[in-house]
């Protein structure tokens, strides 16, 4: 059974999606500390690829303890007239190996399907393109409803077979205007700011809870929000208070990477719009509201989740430099 937990915090009304064992036990976490120990360099010569270098070192700490390099890659879900969150995957470097050959696998299929219908192939994954069967997925490409639910499937089935820890934060455009004036693109850059430093400080939770001796590197998918992006990790790392301090041991970095050459953006951008989607049917009081059946398939399959949104307490703490929200 799934279960929707709401939070009341001073800063944020949470609500949490969780379903199954998050297999937090000391057998689980040693058991993902020795499927996360790997020194092997894959694709490293290419260009494009440069990013597997820190994805798959190990690393000494200053005490001479190895940890594992484990990496989160983050994308945001947004529309111009309400919702924007942030929300991504959490996983060891060598299960995001996995997931990578076998997501590859699957659009490569979809590649050739399309290539003896006579039509143009995908060359990637879109959330919104697939759902509303927009450019490479239309229908005049040769997709279909039955064709995109199975194809959906098999994407939400691979990423299953890994269990990555999902994390998404969002908020509204009218909590902010309740405390701020703001053009259109000045809404959208504060949404993207806390909804990116808020990725991160769960990020850092989930990374105290179920893997308090390892170390995360970060990326998130380049565009318009660059400058947000690093501004919310600065913010993080510079954090002077007690729990900030705790907050920024796990990181080691954070950088923008393109769809073209990292396959892991793929299913962060498909976490980001299902969490949206799910946001812009709910109310901000937090009523239930219907599950995409994507979204079910994803908690049905026991991968641990969260899906947290902010209201305007939050903006308000930013007007008033509430300490609380400093942290």
């Amino acid at each position: 059974m799934t279960a929707i937990v709401a939070d009341k915090l001073p800063h944020t009304r949470i609500v949490r999606y969780r379903h199954g064992d998050s297999g937090n036990t000391n057998a689980g976490k040693a058991k993902n500390r020795q499927d996360g120990a790997s020194g092997e360099l894959v694709q490293a010569d290419h260009p494009g690829r440069v990013w597997h270098f820190a994805r798959e070192f190990e690393f000494l700490t200053r005490n001479g303890r190895m940890f594992c390099m484990m990496t989160a890659y983050a994308d945001e879900s947004y529309n111009d007239d309400s919702i924007l969150c942030v929300g991504g995957w959490l996983h060891y470097c060598n299960k995001w190996r996995i997931i990578e050959e076998s997501w590859r696998k699957r659009i490569n299929h979809e590649r050739r399907v399309s290539e003896r219908g006579g039509f143009k192939p995908i060359n990637r994954y879109h959330a919104v393109d697939c759902a509303g069967f927009h450019h490479e997925f239309s229908r005049s490409n040769g997709w279909n409803n039955e064709r995109q639910i199975r194809f959906s499937k098999r994407l939400i089935r691979i990423i299953g077979e890994s269990k990555p820890h999902g994390i998404v934060y969002g908020g509204r455009y009218k909590d902010y205007l309740s405390e701020f004036k703001g053009t259109e693109e000045e809404k959208k850059e504060a949404l993207y700011y806390v909804s990116m430093l808020f990725f991160l400080r769960e990020l850092a939770g989930t990374m105290k809870e179920f893997f308090p001796n390892e170390r995360v590197t970060v990326f998130y998918d380049r565009g318009n929000f660059n400058k947000c992006a690093q501004a919310a990790f600065s913010s993080l790392m510079s954090s002077k208070t007690k729990a900030g301090r705790e907050d920024k041991k796990y990181f080691v970095s954070m950088a923008p990477i393109g769809w073209e050459h990292c396959i892991p953006l793929q299913p962060t951008d498909l976490i980001a719009y299902e969490a949206f989607k799910l946001m812009k049917s709910r109310s901000i009081q937090g009523k239930e509201a219907g599950i995409r059946k994507s979204l079910q398939a994803i908690l049905v399959g026991g991968i641990p989740l969260r899906v947290s949104e902010f209201d305007a307490a939050t903006f308000r703490a930013f007007r008033l430099g509430l300490r609380w929200f400093a942290r």
